[in-house]
């Protein structure tokens, strides 16, 4: 399917009005993928006027609920996973969140998200009776 990509050098984000103003332009031209530079999110970045990279990845699956990307960092394969579960028991959603993972092959995975799980029901939810608990067992290894 083809993609909407852009490649900006935006001279900085670090001004609140400039950030958002860059936001809702990236937004008006539906962008999928954009690679940006310059970006001295944080203020010590803005002395130096040649560094900072963002990428900015929308709609990272049909849900909207993974991201997954097989990345090199400083020469190691490497998956990357962020993950957004949703809020009612649904093994189907691990399951295509494992197939996936496997799917691209036997590297290490640092994964964060919000997986909507607690360790305990009863302690940790305001109302325990109204949600199963389904216990999150991903067959891969090296996860992080």
């Amino acid at each position: 399917s083809a993609r909407n990509l852009m490649s900006w050098n935006v001279r900085g984000l670090h001004n609140m009005v400039k950030k958002k103003k860059v936001l809702h332009f990236i937004r008006s031209k539906k962008c999928d993928v954009v690679f940006m530079r310059e970006t001295h999110l944080l203020p010590q970045e803005s002395q130096n006027k040649s560094r900072g990279v963002a990428t900015l990845i929308n709609n990272a699956d049909e849900a909207g609920r993974m991201l997954l990307m097989l990345c090199e960092i400083q020469g190691n394969s490497i998956i990357l996973a962020n993950v957004y579960a949703p809020n009612r028991d649904d093994p189907a959603f691990f399951g295509l969140l494992e197939k996936k993972l496997n799917d691209l092959g036997d590297y290490p995975i640092i994964m964060g998200g919000y997986f909507n799980e607690v360790m305990d029901p009863i302690l940790d939810r305001s109302s325990p009776s109204a949600h199963h608990n389904c216990r999150i067992k991903l067959k891969k290894k090296n996860v992080l």
